[in-house]
């Protein structure tokens, strides 16, 4: 797979706060949801004013940021041919020990932005 170039962390535009966690269910659950503290620092609809420029051009679609990963793709003739996490090649096909994770939330976007695009019939299938 092509390396591409490395590029910068990708900010969110979104208030980001934290919230504390009760401690019972903390220690039923923290472990299993990874968690390091009894807090979680969760992302809300509130609209960090230093980023209000990114929703100025209405073509702009919010996705989603999986697990604080940033990743940048290439496509060639409608196929992906490059994926990558800032500077680490990721092999879509690498299923067992790889970051599937990744590749799935990169399949379920582009669904999205397709039904989005037929919806508006920008595009007759």
């Amino acid at each position: 797979m092509t390396l591409l170039s490395d590029f910068p962390k990708i900010q969110c535009p979104f208030v980001r706060k934290i919230y504390q966690v009760n401690k019972d269910d903390y220690k039923k659950y923290g472990r299993q949801l990874q968690l390091r503290e009894p807090e979680v620092y969760l992302v809300t609809d509130e609209i960090n004013p230093e980023y209000e420029w990114v929703f100025n051009d209405p073509d702009t679609i919010a996705i989603e940021k999986l697990d604080g990963t940033n990743v940048k793709l290439k496509t060639e003739n409608g196929r992906l041919v490059a994926l990558q996490n800032r500077k680490n090649i990721i092999d879509p096909l690498q299923v067992i020990r790889g970051k599937s994770f990744i590749v799935e939330g990169v399949f379920m976007q582009f669904k999205r932005v397709m039904l989005k695009i037929i919806e508006n019939k920008q595009v007759k299938l």
